[in-house]
């Protein structure tokens, strides 16, 4: 069991999840649940003044939905209460993560070795049940993953993220898989024993039905941004 100090994103309306939550703070006890930003009630004012479409290079080719903008502001404000608090350090966390508890807890205690203020360290989610035997350990990818289910974020960290996400263009993972815009080093830790369990808890609260044709859309663009991403990350690293 840790003491670290925890936030978990939690939407009230979501009610779905509230037993996961309960799982989590029995993991985490010195955890806070963090009112997500409602997109149903995200005014007009507030997203104009933190989106603006094709802020940075390469441009994103999809306009953010409004959950993702709510998301994207969630995270912030985690990162503010860790930017306000006295603590060098705390996880984020969304409410979908299920623990592999022997995983797990190896898997803290290997990114709390690397902890400082100015960390930003991803518990990578586990596509598959992870092997228990092998020893988690610390990476610094060339490529970050996908999805913001858990990190640990310094306090230096979060005030720096604050600053240069004031405007914002893409999801949030999507920044942080740009250095040269988020100008953060990240580090992975593998296996974490975290697992993803949107779809037992009632479905994404950011996604949204789409009909064909945009989501065929989607497809057609999404390799190239990526290639875009890759391209530029490789120029200049």
């Amino acid at each position: 069991m840790t003491d670290v100090k925890a936030y978990i994103i939690h939407l009230q309306s979501a009610t779905q999840r509230k037993e996961n939550i309960d799982l989590m703070r029995t993991k985490l006890p010195r955890a806070s649940v963090v009112e997500a930003i409602d997109a149903t009630t995200l005014d007009a004012s507030t997203q104009r003044l933190h989106y603006k479409r094709f802020a940075s290079w390469p441009p994103y080719p999809f306009a953010m939905r409004t959950s993702e903008i709510a998301c994207f502001l969630s995270h912030r404000k985690c990162w503010q209460i860790i930017a306000d608090g006295d603590a060098p350090y705390a996880l984020v966390l969304e409410d979908d993560v299920a623990f592999v508890p022997s995983v797990f807890d190896r898997a803290l205690a290997k990114a709390e070795e690397m902890a400082a203020e100015t960390c930003f360290i991803r518990l990578e989610r586990c596509k598959n049940d992870p092997d228990e035997t092998i020893q988690p350990h610390i990476i610094k990818p060339k490529f970050a993953g996908h999805g913001m289910q858990t990190q640990l974020v310094g306090r230096e960290t979060a005030k720096h993220l604050l600053r240069v996400t004031e405007v914002f263009d893409r999801p949030v993972d999507t920044i942080l898989q740009m250095p040269w815009l988020s100008k953060q080093t990240l580090m992975e830790v593998v296996p974490s024993g975290i697992k993803e369990i949107s779809d037992a808890l009632g479905g994404s609260t950011i996604a949204t039905r789409k009909s064909r044709y945009p989501r065929i859309y989607r497809e057609l663009l999404r390799p190239a941004y990526r290639a875009a991403v890759i391209a530029t990350t490789l120029v200049l690293r």
